[in-house]
Order: structure tokens, then sequence, then C-alpha cells
């Protein structure tokens, strides 16, 4: 038996473990968050119905995204020198590859990341397949990726060129996913006033609603537990979903 073969056997049982224990406390959360939202009105215009909006929340989360955008700044370098040649030697093309994001305001930005598909064969303006359809999306994303892109991805290394972004404000440690004006759109009649009310937040490098769910949520389920997140916030929630997140990229569901 290969070591390849040995540590699957190992990381197998793990993941499943993992991912078991995350659907189970995703119900919990689920739950709270439908008896939080039942009933209630969501303002977009007055949000003093959310934690976030006070000044020492702001004050708070600002200075965690910029230690987390300094501490993501110093590995990126390195990270950058190694991934370089191989990503390349994959794939000839640019290194980063640019999302166009909705951020504060409906101000639209450039994600990056590094780039794992070959150059010719990107997803356009959007994520591309919705993502709440795991077959689907498997199919199409699994004839672009390149050989080390599969591996980058599997350990979110991909993802760490956004943490320049925590230091321009453009992104914040945890909040609502940043997505396209297309995926957002895709939202047909919101509830709750979502897609008002998720204007006025700062997207994240963490998508709150995938480390409360620990997996990719329907967009019923982005709805509600981007408006518990919002309305709900402390500091200790925003440790629980970072903990929370990582347990979902070590089972393997953030990709």
């Amino acid at each position: 038996m290969t070591n390849l073969a040995i540590a699957k056997r190992i990381i197998g049982p793990v993941q499943n473990y993992l991912g078991r224990y995350l659907d189970r406390t995703a119900r919990v959360y689920a739950a709270e968050a439908r008896r939080y939202a039942a009933g209630r009105e969501f303002s977009a215009d007055d949000l003093s119905w959310s934690p976030l909006k006070t000044t020492s929340a702001r004050a708070v989360k600002r200075a965690i995204d910029i230690a987390g955008g300094l501490i993501g700044a110093a590995a990126l370098v390195p990270t950058t020198i190694i991934l370089a040649p191989v990503i390349r030697f994959f794939s000839p093309g640019p290194l980063l590859f640019f999302h166009v994001r909705e951020g504060l305001n409906e101000c639209p930005f450039k994600l990056p990341k590094f780039r794992t598909m070959n150059e010719n064969m990107q997803v356009g303006g959007h994520d591309g397949p919705d993502k709440t359809q795991p077959l689907e999306w498997a199919q199409i994303t699994g004839r672009r990726v390149t050989g080390a892109g599969r591996y980058m991805r599997a350990l979110a290394i991909d993802e760490l060129p956004q943490c320049v972004l925590l230091l321009n404000g453009k992104l914040t440690m945890m909040g609502p996913r940043a997505l396209s004006k297309v995926d957002l759109d895709r939202h047909e009649d919101p509830r709750y006033n979502w897609r008002e009310v998720r204007k006025k937040f700062t997207p994240a490098l963490g998508p709150a609603a995938f480390c409360l769910s620990g997996a990719f949520s329907s967009r019923e389920e982005i709805e509600l537990m981007e408006i518990y997140y919002f309305g709900n916030w402390t500091l200790w929630l925003d440790i629980k979903l970072l903990g929370r997140g990582l347990l979902a990229i070590a089972a393997g569901r953030h990709y």
C-alpha cells in the first residue's frame, strides 16, 4: 500500500467525523436563526437592530481585520515565491485570477485568487454554476482545475491573496460571503429584506453562512444565516465561526 493510499484511509474517516459534527451543530444554529427571524422586519435604512453598526463593534472588527491582513500578507510573500513556478508549470499564464464582486454599498471590487484552472478555461464574471448543486459544480470545474490547483483548493491556499483586502477594507474577516452581482441577482424574491440589508455590510474572507452551516448553503439558508449573523454579532460568535470555518476546510467542505 502506498503512502498516499494510507493517508487517504486515515484522512477519510477524520473528514467524515468532522462532517457529521458540523452537520449536527449546524441544525442548532439553523433552529436558532429561524426563531430569531420569525415575524421580524429588517430595515436597511435603520440598522439599529444590528450590533455590527455600533462604534465599538466597528473598532473591534477593524482591529481584527488589520491583524489578520498583516499576518496573511506576511504569509503571502513566501507562498507566492514557492507557488509562482508551480502554477505556471502546470498551466502557462498569469499567477493570479480575479473575480469581480459586489462590495459595501454595491461598489464592485476585484477579488484575487491564485490561479487553479487552465487559463483558457476560467469561469467568467461570476462563480459559474450554482455551488448548491454539488454534482454539476464538480463535473464542470473538475475538467478545468490543474494538478497543482486541486491541492491549493484542498488547503484553501488559493484564497490567501485575499488577505491583502483586509488591510484596505474591501473585505472583513467574517461576514456575508463575497458574491458577484450576477450571483446576488439569482436570489429571486429574497426574504428578510436580505438583498438590501447586505449592501450595508462589508463582504468577508470567511463567509458567516458557510461557517454556521459547515457547508455551502442553499440560497434560502444563506439569507437566513446572514441575517442572523447581522443581528446577533458578538466577538465570541466570530471566534466560534472562525473555528467552524477551519473545521469545514479540514472536512473538505469548502470546494
